[in-house]
C-alpha cells in the first residue's frame, strides 16, 4: 500500500511541474497608450484592447531614442505571466521608463504589426501629451 502512495505521489508531483518553454502570443490587438510625467522621467504604458482571462500578461517591446527627438517603440509579441496568474480579465500591459529627454517636442512612432503609427510627445512645463492619430493600431487611452 505505501509504494503505491509513492508511486502515485510521484506520479503527481512529475505532472505538476511547470514546462521551462513560454509560449508568446502573437499581437493582433490594438494598443492604447499614455504618458505621464514624473520627476523628471516621462512614462510611457499600454495595454491591449483584447482581454485575457487572468492579470499579469506582458507586452514585450524594444524602445530606442535617437538624435533629431525621435522615440521609436516596436512591439513583438504578448508574454504570459510567469507565475500563478489572479484569475480575473485584464489587458497586457507594457511600460517604459524614458529619462533625460529636453523639455521640447519629440517625435515617436510606434510600430505594431507591421503599420508604423507616428505622433508627438510634447514635454512643458514637467507636463507632458502625446498625440496621435485616431485611426491606427496604437492609439492614445
Amino acid at each position: 500500500m505505501f509504494r503505491l502512495f509513492l508511486i502515485f505521489l510521484s506520479l503527481a508531483l512529475i505532472s505538476c511541474q511547470k514546462e521551462d518553454e513560454t509560449t508568446f502570443e502573437k499581437l493582433n490587438t490594438k494598443i492604447f497608450v499614455s504618458a505621464e510625467y514624473v520627476d523628471g522621467t516621462v512614462i510611457i504604458s499600454g495595454e491591449t484592447e483584447k482581454q485575457f482571462g487572468c492579470l499579469g500578461y506582458l507586452i514585450n517591446h524594444k524602445a530606442s531614442i535617437s538624435k533629431g527627438n525621435q522615440i521609436d517603440f516596436e512591439f513583438t509579441d504578448i508574454e504570459p505571466p510567469k507565475e500563478a496568474c489572479l484569475t480575473a480579465m485584464g489587458p497586457a500591459v507594457f511600460f517604459s521608463y524614458l529619462v533625460n529627454l529636453d523639455e521640447e517636442l519629440n517625435f515617436v512612432r510606434f510600430k505594431l504589426d507591421g503599420q508604423i503609427n507616428k505622433g508627438s510627445l510634447v514635454i512643458k512645463n514637467n507636463e507632458v501629451n502625446l498625440f496621435l492619430p485616431d485611426d491606427g493600431n496604437v492609439r492614445v487611452k
